[in-house]
This record gives C-alpha cells, sequence and structure tokens, in this order.
C-alpha cells in the first residue's frame, strides 16, 4: 500500500515525466519511493527553474499506447513572466491530490471531457509519502481528528481521497516545493487570507532549533515552518477585543480535513498555562483551551492537530470557511498572557461517497452565512453525512 500526491498542472496544454529527486546538497528528511514528472505535449525532457527534470510524455511509457490519436498537443504563443515555462508552455493551476493506491493496483489518471468541450493537461506529478501523514483510520493508536461540527462518522485510508486545498506557512515567507521536506509541496504566505488586514504580529527569533518528535516526524512540515508564527500582538487589551482570523473559500457539499501547525518559540512562554486561547472554525469552538506547551511538550517541539469539518450545501457554490483565534483568560488559574499562536495551515477536501472532488463550474460564490465569527453555534438541525470512499477504483 502507497500513499500518493498527485499534482495535475493545467495552463492550456499537456505534459509528462518520470525521474528521480533532485540531489540537494543536504538531503531532505524523506525521499519518495516513486517520483514521477510528466511534461504533456513533448517528445524531448526538459529542466524546470527548481532544478528539477521533466520527462517528455509522447514517447514515455507512461502514456496511453494510442495517444498520439486521442490527443493533440499545443504551444502557448506567449507565457507570462511570472510562470516557468517548463511545465506550462506545452499546453494556471496547481491541483493537488492525496490517494492511496494498494499494493496490486495501478494508477490510472484518466480526462474525460464534457460534450462540446475538450480536456487538457501541462503536466502530471506522482510522489509518494508516507502511509499515515495525513490518512489515518479513526480507530488507529495515533491520535484521530477532531469532528468540530457533525456527529463521527467512519474514515478509513483506503476509501478516502484528498484535495489539497490551501498549505499556508504562517507569518513567514512562501516555501517552494524543492524546500520541502522532500515531498515537493509548495507553502503560500498566509497575509491574504486574514480577516480585516488584521495581521497581529509575527515573531521570529534568531537561532531557533525546532525539536522533531515521534508525534510530528522531520518531514510532517519544514522548519520554516515551526520556527515562524503569528500572534496577535503585544496588548492584551487589544487582544482581548478582536479574533485574529483566517478566510478561506471552499465548495460546499463537502467535508474538509483542517490540520493546524504549532511550536512554541517565543522566549516568554515556556510552561503550560502560560499562553492558552480558543480556536474557532466555521464558527464552532474546535479548541477551548489551545496550550501549545502542554500539547507537545516543551519550547521549539512542533506538534499539529487535525479537525474535521462539514461545510453543508445550502446553495451551490463557495462559501467561506472561518478559522479563528482568541485568547481564553477565563480558566483557573488564569494563563498569563493574552494571546494566541499559529505556525502553519493546511486544508483538504475529502471525496464524497460517490469518489467525486468536483466543485461547481464556472464557480459561483456564496458569502459567509453570518458576518464576522461569533462564538460557537448550536447545531440544532442534525443532517447525513456521506460515508467516505476511495477516488480509485478497485
Amino acid at each position: 500500500m502507497a500513499m500518493l500526491l498527485i499534482a495535475l498542472h493545467l495552463c492550456t496544454t499537456f505534459h509528462l515525466l518520470v525521474s528521480l529527486p533532485i540531489t540537494a546538497k543536504t538531503p531532505p528528511p524523506y525521499t519518495p519511493t516513486d517520483y514521477f514528472l510528466l511534461n504533456c505535449g513533448l517528445s524531448s525532457n526538459s529542466t524546470s527553474p527548481d532544478g528539477r527534470h521533466w520527462e517528455g510524455d509522447s514517447n514515455s511509457k507512461f502514456s496511453p499506447h494510442n495517444i498520439h490519436t486521442t490527443s493533440s498537443t499545443y504551444e502557448a504563443s506567449r507565457q507570462d513572466s511570472s510562470i516557468s515555462e517548463v511545465p506550462y508552455m506545452t499546453a494556471l493551476v496547481v491541483k493537488e491530490f492525496i490517494v492511496n493506491v494498494l499494493n496490486s493496483h495501478h494508477l490510472n489518471v484518466t480526462f474525460i471531457p464534457f460534450s462540446s468541450s475538450y480536456a487538457f493537461i501541462n503536466g502530471i506529478e506522482i510522489v509518494s509519502m508516507p502511509n499515515n501523514l495525513y490518512l489515518r483510520d479513526q480507530d488507529s493508536d495515533e491520535s484521530a481528528a477532531t469532528f468540530v461540527n457533525f456527529q463521527p462518522l467512519v474514515c478509513s485510508v483506503n476509501t478516502t481521497a484528498l484535495e489539497t486545498m490551501y498549505r499556508l506557512n504562517v507569518g513567514g515567507q512562501a516555501i517552494p516545493g524543492v524546500e520541502d521536506t522532500g515531498m515537493f509541496r509548495t507553502w503560500k504566505n498566509d497575509e491574504d487570507y486574514i480577516y480585516g488586514r488584521a495581521l497581529g504580529t509575527t515573531p521570529h527569533p534568531l537561532n531557533v532549533t525546532i525539536k522533531y518528535s515521534r508525534d510530528t516526524p522531520v518531514y510532517t512540515a519544514p522548519k520554516l515552518v515551526y520556527s515562524t508564527s503569528r500572534t496577535m500582538g503585544a496588548y492584551p487589551k487589544i487582544n482581548l477585543n478582536y479574533k485574529l482570523t483566517w478566510i478561506f473559500q471552499v465548495d460546499t457539499g463537502f467535508i474538509y480535513l483542517v490540520r493546524l501547525h504549532f511550536c512554541e518559540t517565543q522566549l516568554e512562554v515556556t510552561k503550560v498555562n502560560q499562553q492558552v486561547f480558543r480556536i474557532f472554525i466555521c464558527n464552532q469552538t474546535a479548541e477551548e483551551a489551545a496550550d501549545v506547551i502542554q500539547w507537545s511538550g516543551g519550547s521549539g517541539i512542533p506538534v499539529y492537530k487535525d479537525y474535521l469539518v462539514w461545510v453543508p450545501k445550502k446553495i451551490q457554490g463557495k462559501q467561506d470557511l472561518w478559522l479563528a483565534l482568541h485568547p481564553n483568560k477565563d480558566l483557573n488559574p488564569k494563563p498569563e498572557f493574552a494571546d494566541a499562536i499559529l505556525n502553519g495551515v493546511e486544508i483538504f477536501k475529502l471525496n464524497q461517497s460517490e469518489g467525486n472532488l468536483a466543485g461547481p463550474n464556472p464557480e459561483l460564490v456564496v458569502g459567509p452565512t453570518s458576518g464576522f465569527p461569533e462564538e460557537e453555534t448550536e447545531n440544532k438541525n442534525q443532517v447525513n453525512f456521506p460515508r467516505l470512499c476511495s477516488l480509485l477504483e478497485p
């Protein structure tokens, strides 16, 4: 059984390639057992600006035998200077999926256009990943995700596929794929997603030592994610009167896995109950008393928490998913600091029961169901939630 991260690159042509991982000065924490890069629409190999080698799919062993009769190749007449020619010049959207492939199965990637339309792809990137990094059985010995706004359901690694919606380095710079931990994930900066430009502060202590653990292995996220963070600020009275909030647009009618990364690196926070805060997701309380030191066991030790959130399909289109942090000073004894911290965010869409991960096309934007996120709301109307099934056919 292997977990695979599949990135589909789209701009307006098709590409496919296979190669070994690039050699860096310092080997990454994780080395993929499978690593394929396909530049669609080319017969020759090419190299992207980040140093990775892409194989043209026209003569690749991974392409269908009838590729020359079932598809055509196109080359863009011009290219935006901010976009890499490889793989986007031959055929912009980076779609990323995480799927489980059993040892006896093949992975088939098929594009079927609607009538009076056509399908296209610029590149296909397939990278193996640790089996338990994102998908874990809810009855496993490892810590399972917290259900935020719906009743628990059976979630199996064999019957669930994920689509990556957001991956952010909170309070830090963007991290390109070649600087990831070996899986070539891209981490964006979080500022564009913050509500009302209430940015808080970004403390970056010098010479921070990140001490990974068994529960948070070194490949979980890059050191730069855990050594940078965003907090609310140095003024308690101000912090107690607002929520540090991020807004993400997501498709309605799906369950989402929200992974939050934490690592306490502030020199003044070293003990349990010094800094405790509430976490709100979709106007619901996901954590009443988040204490990073208590969760991780000490300063500089990274930890992450997973939450499953249901975004109901009230109307077709996109809806805002709110993530907010707020100090909790209601505990006894009262925490010393009125602040909150976050280092990273990842948000994944889980497939529906029929294996579907598709949102509406064209996309319809739906505004937030309410104004600024408040305290948790009572979930009076329980609905039947879909069971999760595999994106792959047996």
